[in-house]
């Protein structure tokens, strides 16, 4: 049974698709979702994707025994498994389980929605090569239509998207911050088009990492001596966001995209993730960057927060013309927004491999145990 608070979540979520054109999928993957019917629950309340991170599935294995006895059994089964396997094979599971609970969503929206998001390993970031031949091995083990792959929007990670979907691989593009490499990966998603023999079949989205942008920016502005330069703290992400959402437009809502739809291609949709920060109302992105054919993947946290006091209201374009103002007052006081953003590219992408190496060091302790406690 749906309980009221879910309820007042399905009418926020429900019109801010059905009104507004924007998705909300959740950003973390927890065991108890297919548990009691949580995921069940949250898709009937109006979300309508996963994305799944690394240090939450890091940091479930390390407090729950949920994993404990797939473990168990997959040791049995093959003693020499690596931790790489083994963790795969967890990932496999879960990630088949979600596709299947949200599957509804993608048959009803032919397509548009109902995805999970998962990642290869972040060590191939730099590896197009590598990439490929990962994905195309990930993409056949999960088996299922309604799942994207993780694939970085790095100069070695782009050959690598456009090869994919090319090949009828779904494609979620990430670590991507700046509006320049943003035009990079359209280009690669449009040029994966021309090869694809059935576009309507492979879908795509791009992830744009949200709160980090505000965080080094607003370091910067607070040195400044310019009084204009406060009245910019925890806006720089939204500005961005809004030029870059006015070039989302451009490739995908204009003339360049006209051929591909009588295709029946669809458009590379801007999804905008790690949208909570501190330092701001809990509800500042979700309020600010609502715009159409756009995702929010918000935090159970972000959610929540949205339930009782998010504000429903197109946001995002009216604010084009202050965003353009705001960065031209950056580059006047010496701020390059592009090399901030290279640098967020980087540290994205150094924090992934952080995150994956630390699952596979958790992983390890828990194999180790409960190998002990299997022998024992």
């Amino acid at each position: 049974m749906i309980n009221n608070r879910n309820r007042t979540v399905m009418s926020n979520l429900l019109a801010l698709y059905d009104d507004y054109g924007q998705s909300v999928w959740i950003d973390q993957l927890e065991p108890r979702f297919f548990e009691d019917g949580v995921l069940r629950n949250l898709v009937s309340t109006g979300i309508r994707g996963l994305n799944i991170s690394l240090s939450t599935f890091c940091a479930e294995l390390g407090t729950a025994n949920t994993y404990d006895g797939v473990i168990r059994d997959l040791i049995q089964a093959d003693h020499a498994i690596d931790l790489e396997q083994l963790y795969r094979w967890l990932l496999i599971q879960d990630v088949q389980a979600a596709a299947d609970m949200l599957e509804p969503v993608y048959d009803s929206s032919h397509g548009v929605d109902g995805y999970v998001s998962v990642a290869i390993s972040p060590h191939l970031a730099y590896d197009t090569a590598g990439t490929i031949k990962a994905s195309q091995q990930l993409w056949r083990e999960i088996g299922r239509p309604n799942v994207l792959l993780k694939i970085p929007a790095t100069p070695e990670g782009l050959p690598a998207v456009e090869r994919l979907i090319a090949e009828g691989i779904n494609v979620d593009v990430v670590a991507l911050f700046g509006i320049s490499r943003y035009c990079q990966v359209a280009d690669a998603y449009l040029h994966g088009l021309d090869m694809n023999t059935d576009p309507a079949a492979v879908s795509s989205v791009t992830s744009f990492a949200v709160s980090g942008l505000d965080s080094k920016v607003d370091a910067l502005l607070k040195k400044l001596d310019a009084p204009e330069a406060k009245q910019l703290i925890g806006r720089i992400a939204v500005d961005n966001a809004s030029l870059i959402y006015s070039e989302f437009k451009m490739f995908f809502q204009g003339e360049i995209f006209k051929p591909y739809q009588t295709r029946n291609a669809r458009p590379q949709r801007l999804l905008w993730t790690d949208t909570r920060n501190s330092d701001y109302v809990d509800v500042h992105y979700a309020n600010d960057l609502i715009a159409t054919d756009t995702i929010n993947a918000m935090s159970r946290q972000t959610l929540d927060a949205f339930q009782y006091h998010g504000e429903l209201r197109v946001s995002l374009e009216p604010q084009l013309g202050k965003a353009r103002h705001d960065l031209h007052l950056l580059q006047e006081w010496g701020i390059d927004l592009g090399k901030v953003t290279d640098e967020l590219e980087q540290e994205y992408i150094a924090r992934q491999v952080q995150d994956y190496d630390a699952l596979l060091k958790t992983l390890e302790d828990k194999r180790n145990r409960v190998a002990k406690d299997f022998a024992g």
